[in-house]
């Protein structure tokens, strides 16, 4: 990982990959020891992450303050956009991803602007 990088979340997954989201410089994926990055040049929806979590299926959910979205990236490396709101109506710069209720198939979002908690149903349990 690049000297120069804010690291805002960590998290691990299943696979045994350690997931770094930074500030400003986009993803960072730890794996085999040795380093490997997603920035938005490849795909991903903003360079500043907030939020990592990984879910039992093995997708890698993802907090954008700045693009005010909240997505994953699956297992073949996909990102999918789950949340969007550039209104900024109901999610205001999402930062932290949790899931709960029954079977922990309940993302909850928490924001940096609000007190309001967006929470929607996903496929596979947290």
């Amino acid at each position: 990982m690049r000297a120069r990088s804010v690291a805002t979340t960590v998290t691990g997954d299943s696979q045994g990959n350690v997931w770094v989201g930074t500030y400003s410089r986009g993803l960072y994926q730890w794996r085999d020891n040795e380093w490997s990055f997603v920035r938005r040049s490849n795909g991903l929806a903003s360079s500043s992450i907030r939020s990592l979590l990984a879910d039992r299926r093995g997708n890698l959910w993802i907090a954008f303050p700045a693009w005010n979205a909240v997505g994953y990236l699956d297992g073949k490396g996909e990102l999918k956009i789950v949340l969007e709101d550039r209104e900024r109506k109901v999610l205001k710069r999402p930062s932290n991803i949790c899931f709960g209720w029954e079977e922990r198939k309940t993302a909850f979002i928490g924001s940096l602007d609000g007190w309001n908690i967006p929470c929607f149903a996903v496929p596979y349990p947290g």
